[in-house]
């Protein structure tokens, strides 16, 4: 039997408020991840899904280390693109130019925290006539966030940390962009003994383990009281942002079919598919859906899922789990998002057995 004391562990906490209630989470597993990178020569990226407190964990978790560790708020230089005081800030170039503005002129540990680095659009630098180049040469032009952080390496005083949502910033981009000089610092929901927290008043674990396989990890919604509230909360994420996320990135115009896909997918867990049942499926309810589509669709789903949890998405061939081998086996690929629901999806894609 699993005794609640078991995740009772002595660590520094978060604190969140509920109401008149202040909660205190621990998260000491990823602020540690952050402590262990403050001396690394690389850009910190912090990635994750969208509501699952890596602005909390950088802005306040990590700068109150910061300032436990004795350094001083003049050596923090924080920016928060999502905030209306820094509108302005929301082009590369200004924003490189109001870094260096903030950064102190001795050669004492400085830390930069920009949340929300996506939101740095790139700018065309003054002068630069775009007729003249080879339209293959156009887009490098132009300057983006990228040039401002890579920038930022050149100071070895300076440790700078990001955070970025999965729309624009995926783990996939960072190893292309920064080619070895960005570290990804995935940040996921909360943990189970983490959610325990959020839960004082619990009868006992298994209520505790019943309402996050049910709920997930989300900090905000781990914090509401009733069940009404908390699908109404998921079930808003996943209509205003999540599905919004995929949309954006991948300039999908049929959103209807994709949340239609996306929520076909998640309803066969455990069975395989392909797109011709799927679109069998969306046809039977009255949508039109051609393969070509909906194999873009689910592509894209999976990617986006795959990329937001690496660590949780492993490969398993069919054989393996069903005790038989073949010459040409299925690859199918696992995953759970603890965010939302206690959800797995599955997808299947032939390749060439070892």
């Amino acid at each position: 039997m699993i005794h609640y004391s078991r995740f009772e562990l002595p660590c520094k906490r978060t604190k969140l408020q509920s109401g008149d209630l202040t909660m205190i989470i621990k998260r000491d597993i990823l602020l540690n991840k952050l402590i262990r990178a403050k001396n690394h020569n690389l850009i910190k990226i912090l990635v994750g899904m969208r509501r699952c407190g890596k602005s909390f964990l950088l802005f306040n978790l990590f700068k109150q280390h910061l300032l436990d560790s004795g350094v001083p708020t003049d050596h923090i230089v924080e920016i928060d693109l999502e905030s209306d005081e820094f509108l302005f800030c929301r082009d590369a170039i200004t924003l490189g130019k109001e870094i260096r503005a903030r950064l102190p002129a001795d050669d004492a540990p400085c830390f930069v925290l920009i949340d929300e680095i996506q939101h740095a659009e790139p700018i065309l630098p003054e002068g630069t006539d775009l007729s003249r180049l080879r339209p293959e040469d156009r887009k490098k032009a132009y300057i983006t966030f990228y040039h401002v952080l890579n920038g930022l390496l050149k100071r070895k005083n300076v440790s700078t940390y990001v955070t970025g949502s999965n729309a624009d910033l995926l783990s996939k981009d960072v190893a292309t962009e920064f080619r070895g000089r960005g570290e990804t610092i995935t940040v996921s929901p909360l943990s189970l003994a983490e959610f325990a927290e959020a839960m004082p008043n619990a009868r006992d674990f298994f209520q505790i383990r019943d309402a996050y396989l049910t709920f997930g990890g989300l900090p905000e919604c781990a914090l509401l009281e009733t069940e009404t509230e908390k699908r109404r909360y998921l079930d808003n994420l996943n209509a205003t942002i999540y599905l919004r996320d995929i949309i954006q990135r991948y300039s999908l115009k049929n959103d209807t079919l994709l949340e239609i896909v996306a929520d076909t997918a998640m309803s066969n867990i455990g069975c395989l598919s392909n797109p011709t049942k799927l679109s069998n499926a969306i046809n039977s309810t009255g949508k039109l859906a051609c393969n070509e589509t909906t194999v873009r669709s689910s592509t894209c789903v999976e990617t986006a899922i795959s990329t937001i949890l690496p660590s949780t998405m492993p490969s398993i061939p069919a054989s393996a789990i069903r005790g038989s081998t073949s010459v040409r086996t299925k690859t199918r690929t696992l995953w759970r998002t603890s965010s939302t629901t206690n959800s797995s999806a599955e997808t299947t894609r032939w390749t060439s057995a070892p």
